[in-house]
């Protein structure tokens, strides 16, 4: 297959092919006898595979994948795999969490205790698992605010400025995405006192990492057929 062949099938430009080629990502293209370039069902797989991982996994991990089973090494390439899998199924453990706090908050949320306890930046890192200059990071670029201690000027945080470190805090190991940048910058204009608008926010956390979570489904059948390609290749 010629290489403006192979890039029309996968709608990508024959420089984007070749820079895939350079960096590893597919195998060498064969030459004809004329020096050209040809391309096989073996970069077919390997493209498919780049296209369906890329959007699921990310480009980091999808080139220590593709790299690792260029080496011959499948199990190396799994166990990568297997890691991001289980930072997706954290994501949604952790926004599980957020939606029940969130719900139980509804029980007081006509009185005065979701706002009457406040945090230093420490403790609320410490009881949310977010490191304090994550906090400072989030602050900085409009995602949460916080009150200023009036005696020493430190952050502050009560109940309702926590409620969107619950949301973001969901969005942190997932691949980033014009839809993760999206997510973020609909938490950071939520109404804080909007406890209804937190809740629907949890809910759709939810819903995005299902969609995650079938996009993943979807690159681990093309990472199987890539595999079981290479193994039959080499047998």
């Amino acid at each position: 297959m010629r290489p403006k062949d192979l890039a029309r099938k996968f709608s990508i430009s024959t420089s984007t092919l070749r820079n895939y080629e350079a960096k590893g990502l597919i195998p060498s293209a064969q030459r004809t006898a004329s020096g050209y370039r040809h391309y096989t069902d073996k970069h077919i797989a390997y493209l498919s595979c780049l296209q369906a991982m890329a959007p699921a996994f990310g480009m980091e991990v999808t080139t220590e994948v593709l790299l690792a089973i260029q080496s011959k090494d499948i199990d190396e390439a799994l166990w990568r795999v297997k890691e991001s899998e289980i930072q997706l199924y954290k994501s949604r453990q952790l926004a599980m969490q957020s939606l029940r706090e969130l719900e139980a908050e509804k029980n007081f949320e006509n009185n005065d205790q979701a706002d009457s306890h406040w945090m230093t930046v420490g403790e609320a890192a410490a009881a949310y698992e977010v490191p304090a200059t994550t906090l400072r990071h989030w602050e900085n670029v409009g995602l949460i605010t916080s009150k200023r201690d009036p005696n020493n000027g430190y952050r502050l945080y009560n109940r309702s400025h926590l409620r969107k470190v619950l949301l973001i805090r969901t969005l942190r190991s997932l691949v980033y995405s014009e839809a993760t940048v999206r997510l973020k910058q609909e938490i950071a204009e939520l109404d804080e006192h909007n406890l209804e608008q937190a809740c629907k926010m949890a809910a759709g956390l939810l819903e995005y990492l299902n969609g995650a979570n079938r996009e993943q489904l979807k690159a681990l059948y093309h990472l199987y057929q890539l595999i079981e390609f290479v193994l039959n290749s080499d047998s």
